[in-house]
């Protein structure tokens, strides 16, 4: 991906999110914060601070959300569509934020500190950059980004290296702990949704391919520890209908076939989503072929 280097070469919807961000960014500096981000002892009042807090950013945030944005935002644009990318968008912001809003409360009532109530405050893109990370582990795994022109990283690892960064820079006082709740969770939520909500190509629902299974997003020594909470975590969804219910002659994944056809049926799940996709583009082709191809000539044996 190139940074667009002329107006006109980004999509409209990414060129909007960017407006946004430097226009709530800059009403936060003549009003008063509690009118825009999120804050315990405030935001039950104001309650559109849950979606506008994603769009408020100190100077740096600016500078890096923007970039952020413009790359992100211009590649999933083109490749989901405006509509897709604003419903990841708000599904992802709209749910770190509640669930900042509440661990944030939560530390009020374990610390009795009043500075949770009317001091901490819960703003910025840190939900959405790691979104937007983990969505493009799905899209190009094996992709190599270059971090400060030296390090080479594959796409398949920026999440839990992002995660990472957020954690060390807490520790050491560059960010506050809100903005690491907030980037967990939107690792969380973006996975959740991009698994099991997200329209894909063919009119698949979700991903369920074993490449994007939750344990892929850790180190290998670490799977047979996750197993149990990814496994957890499908059943507590399908429990309370978090996971939309697949087609039985459609499974996406070996748990889910194993669900449909017994426990001991072995499916190589992304072989056959696959394959359900690329038979409905060789359907499509055949019939425009057959379009292009007009009727048959009089005399012309029938095939």
């Amino acid at each position: 991906m190139m940074l667009p280097s002329a107006h006109l070469s980004v999509p409209p919807t990414t060129r909007a999110l960017v407006t946004t961000l430097i226009v709530c960014s800059l009403l936060s500096l003549v009003l008063s914060d509690q009118y825009l981000v999120i804050s315990p002892g405030t935001s039950v009042y104001y309650p559109w601070t849950f979606i506008s807090a994603t769009w408020v950013e100190n100077l740096v945030g600016l500078v890096v959300g923007s970039v952020g944005l413009l790359f992100m935002g211009r590649y999933f644009e083109q490749a989901w569509g405006s509509r897709e990318l604003i419903k990841f968008l708000t599904v992802v912001a709209t749910v770190s934020n509640t669930v900042t809003f509440f661990v944030l409360l939560g530390m009020y009532f374990v610390k009795t500190d009043v500075d949770w109530l009317f001091t901490a405050r819960a703003n910025g893109l840190a939900a959405i950059l790691t979104g937007f990370v983990v969505a493009f582990k799905q899209a190009v795994p094996e992709h190599k980004v270059q971090l400060f022109g030296r390090i080479s990283v594959r796409a398949k690892n920026l999440p839990p290296l992002v995660l990472l960064l957020y954690s060390i820079s807490n520790l050491i006082g560059l960010v506050p702990f809100a903005h690491v709740v907030l980037a967990h969770v939107g690792f969380f939520v973006s996975w959740y949704y991009l698994r099991f909500w997200k329209l894909g190509e063919g009119g698949i629902q979700g991903d369920r391919s074993e490449s994007f299974a939750f344990i892929t997003f850790f180190p290998e020594f670490v799977g047979p520890y996750l197993k149990p909470v990814s496994h957890g975590i499908y059943a507590v969804g399908r429990r309370l209908r978090l996971v939309p219910a697949l087609s039985p002659t459609l499974p996406t994944t070996i748990y889910d076939a194993n669900e449909a056809l017994g426990r001991n049926v072995p499916v190589d799940a992304e072989a056959e989503r696959r394959r359900a996709v690329a038979l409905k583009a060789l359907n499509s082709h055949l019939a425009e072929s057959q379009v292009a191809d007009g009727p048959e000539r009089p005399g012309t044996p029938s095939r």
